[in-house]
C-alpha cells in the first residue's frame, strides 16, 4: 500500500467545549480538525500541528469504485431532498385549491 505523510495544523472549531486540560487527552482528537488553512478568521482555535499518514488506494479501479460510491450516495441524498420539496409544493397547491374551491349549486 502507498503511504503519504503530511504535516497539518490542528484546530478546535468555535463550538468546541474542550477545556485546556482536555487537550491532553484522547477525547481531544475527536474534536480536532486538521487542515492546511488558517481557520482563525472562522473563530477556530489553533492548538498545534499533526503529522498525518494516509494509506492511499493503490489501483485505479479501487479509486474509481470509491468515487462511484460517493456519487451514488449524493444521488440518493439529492433524490430524497427533491422528493421532499415536491411534496411540500404539492401540499401548498392542495391548500390553495381547498381555499378557493366553491362547489357549484345543484
Amino acid at each position: 500500500m502507498n503511504n503519504v505523510t503530511a504535516t497539518l495544523k490542528a484546530w478546535l472549531p468555535e463550538h468546541s467545549c474542550l477545556s485546556p486540560e482536555d487537550l491532553h487527552t484522547e477525547k481531544a482528537i475527536d474534536s480536532m480538525v486538521f487542515s492546511l488553512c488558517d481557520m482563525r478568521n472562522s473563530g477556530w482555535t489553533y492548538v498545534g500541528q499533526a503529522t498525518i499518514a494516509v494509506d492511499l488506494i493503490l489501483t485505479p479501479d479501487q479509486l474509481i469504485a470509491s468515487k462511484i460510491e460517493t456519487l451514488k450516495a449524493q444521488q440518493t441524498k439529492v433524490r430524497a431532498e427533491a422528493h421532499e420539496r415536491v411534496n411540500q409544493l404539492e401540499s401548498m397547491i392542495q391548500n390553495l385549491l381547498a381555499i378557493t374551491y366553491t362547489p357549484e349549486a345543484s
